[in-house]
């Protein structure tokens, strides 16, 4: 399996910067490294992701996302992974401090879009054997 090619369903346009990922982000994610990891199998087996967004203040206290009008929770399938990515790359407002993303049954969209987004802060060991 290859992130250059999308094997899914997905109606979204695959992003550039979304080639050869995780290598392209991550220099140390040899192919042999990501077929050990069985990252892209576990990802291809899921057809949606559950995302929950949590954002904390400045002032310290937790505050309910509305993500594009969705709440703090939001089911991406091929059909909104468009919206998703415009929610992903509009950041977060001025008043929040941390928005904590947590995501339920990871697809290799939804993989693509938050580590080219976030690349410092994903935590793929859930993954790796």
């Amino acid at each position: 399996m290859d992130f250059d090619v999308d094997s899914t369903t997905s109606t979204t346009v695959i992003e550039p910067s979304w080639r050869g990922y995780p290598q392209s982000q991550f220099g140390n994610w040899t192919p042999d490294q990501v077929k050990r990891s069985k990252m892209l199998e576990k990802c291809e087996a899921n057809k949606t992701s559950t995302v929950y967004w949590m954002d904390v203040r400045h002032d310290g206290t937790f505050a309910r996302s509305n993500m594009g009008g969705n709440g703090d929770t939001m089911v991406v399938g091929p059909e909104r992974e468009n919206g998703f990515w415009d929610m992903l790359l509009a950041g977060r407002p001025g008043n929040i401090r941390i928005r904590s993303i947590f995501v339920d049954d990871l697809t290799s969209p939804v993989l693509r879009m938050l580590g080219t987004r976030y690349v410092a802060v994903l935590d793929l060991s859930g993954y790796l054997p």
